[in-house]
């Protein structure tokens, strides 16, 4: 595997970067291409449109249309595309500008809560791990950890580790691990269904104890639904507000990996437990407009124009536990997709 430092030495030597995704939310690597002058050739799915102007920064193509793509690669090797406006068109979207950006609309807000909110973040893995699931999770944690708001990090099963708890940037990451039962342990590695439930149950326990512990505010699980069922039972049980960001429906993202088929089983149980999810956590974040709509249109089926608010990558948290009559009505947070 190569280091993510290695990446702008490949994207600035690249032609043109390829994206022939089926789902996709806001990839991270056309943002970087972008920042690196290579033009993109990608799919017209989620949050890429929002990114690549067609013609302009690249070529968007159907999903699912190797005519398309053929197109779309042909004709952006043969353009000569103009690569100081591909970097230009990214400019100032680093985490860094994105949180500097956020901080200042919340200086005009109501002050953070003294002691400081504690955000339990639930995660399916996390750093050292890199991949751009941990580089957007870690980078939201940190930009929260200088806005003030006091982040610990709890990871699935998924996350092989071999201690219970770490320390990154003095942020605690509680690691949830398998049964140490010989039974327990093979059911959790080897029987699809019942390595599902256990590891979720296991998950909601670890959940329940590490949010008691440090006396969390918010449950703030990232996708996929793994992470959001256990992380919506233990809030309803601990009763704390739950926030559920969305980065890709899991079904929809599995589909493009080949791991399921549209239709089967699998897909169709993962998208019952993701609508049971959406309609039920306190706050629903997403990171692009894409998915924004899908989730308004075909989760909630609410009225347009239901409330939703703009924001950068970060949400002002501690408006979860504000509410004077604890009433938590339902709000979509649109993550604008920079990164």
């Amino acid at each position: 595997a190569r280091s993510h430092e290695d990446n702008p030495l490949w994207l600035n030597a690249a032609d043109v970067l390829c994206l022939p995704s089926v789902s996709e939310g806001c990839p991270n690597v056309v943002v970087e291409a972008l920042a690196c002058g290579t033009p993109v050739v990608a799919s017209r799915v989620g949050g890429v449109p929002e990114l690549v102007q067609d013609g302009v920064h690249g070529i968007l193509v159907n999903p699912q249309d190797a005519a398309s793509l053929a197109q779309g690669l042909k004709h952006a090797l043969q353009h000569a595309w103009d690569r100081e406006r591909l970097r230009a068109s990214v400019a100032g979207q680093g985490w860094a500008e994105n949180a500097a950006r956020l901080s200042a609309v919340l200086e005009a807000s109501a002050p953070m809560p003294v002691p400081p909110l504690t955000v339990l973040h639930v995660l399916r893995y996390s750093i050292p791990n890199l991949s751009g699931y941990t580089v957007r999770s870690q980078a939201l944690i940190e930009g929260q950890a200088r806005l003030g708001v006091r982040p610990v990090v709890i990871t699935s099963v998924r996350h092989d580790a071999s201690n219970p708890c770490e320390s990154f940037g003095g942020i605690p990451y509680y690691r949830c691990r398998l049964s140490g039962h010989p039974v327990l342990r093979w059911a959790q590695t080897r029987v699809p269904i019942v390595r599902d439930l256990l590891t979720m149950h296991r998950l909601r326990r670890d959940i329940e104890r590490t949010a008691r512990r440090e006396d969390a505010g918010v449950i703030h699980a990232h996708s996929p639904v793994m992470c959001g069922l256990p992380a919506l039972i233990a809030a309803r049980r601990l009763k704390v507000p739950m926030l559920y960001e969305v980065r890709a429906l899991w079904e929809d993202a599995a589909t493009d990996q080949q791991k399921t088929r549209e239709g089967s089983l699998a897909y169709r149980l993962s998208r019952a437990l993701e609508t049971f999810v959406l309609r039920r956590a306190d706050r629903v974040a997403v990171i692009c407009e894409g998915l924004r709509g899908e989730v308004l249109a075909l989760r909630f089926r609410f009225r347009p124009g239901s409330p939703a608010e703009a924001a950068s990558n970060l949400v002002f948290l501690s408006a979860l536990v504000t509410d004077a009559a604890g009433a938590l009505p339902f709000t979509v947070y649109y993550f604008d997709g920079q990164v």
